[in-house]
């Protein structure tokens, strides 16, 4: 079943300097779900297209800073079981010089949260990643694969002490 994650992010054109040296940083270490000191996800407009079995296209469109959020959601609530694992979602997006960057950093925790709701072994497994200074919490134990939201690292060491409690 066809995944595609299409991303939408701000314009950046030559005539725009500002925009030209804040998108140069992305060599830098530069995150596009955590930018500046904000920490505000610069991935605003997203749609994920999806085909199921017989064939039908749905597309979902999201927006605003919880946008990549939100569509990991509906990617994986039902644990990840929609994802065909002979074919990951594919991430597009403007062909342009960040394009590469902000496809590895998608399709990156995209496919560890595939490694971890689809994990077979009875270990515990957890995943956090961070969209717009909040901690998105990927987990899988006996009882099953959830995801969880957490507002700083200390929430998220509790998350994983309450898994590992269980």
């Amino acid at each position: 079943m066809p995944i595609e994650l299409r991303l939408h992010y701000p314009a950046h054109s030559a005539a725009n300097g500002s925009a030209r040296r804040r998108w140069s940083n992305a060599a830098q270490g530069w995150d596009i779900l955590n930018y500046g000191q904000r920490k505000k996800s610069q991935l605003t407009d997203l749609s994920l297209v999806m085909q199921n079995s017989w064939g039908e296209v749905f597309c979902k469109r999201y927006r605003g800073g919880v946008a990549f959020t939100q569509a990991m959601k509906a990617l994986f609530a039902d644990g990840g079981n929609r994802i065909d694992l002979d074919m990951p979602p594919e991430v597009l997006g403007p062909n342009d010089r960040v394009l590469p960057i902000v496809r590895k950093r998608i399709t990156e925790i995209i496919n560890k949260a595939i490694e971890v709701f689809n994990a077979e072994d009875r270990i515990v497994r957890i995943f956090a990643y961070e969209v717009s200074g909040q901690f998105q919490v990927l987990s899988r134990d006996h009882n099953g694969a959830r995801m969880s939201s957490a507002r700083s690292l200390r929430g998220v060491i509790r998350r994983c002490g309450q898994l590992s409690r269980h």
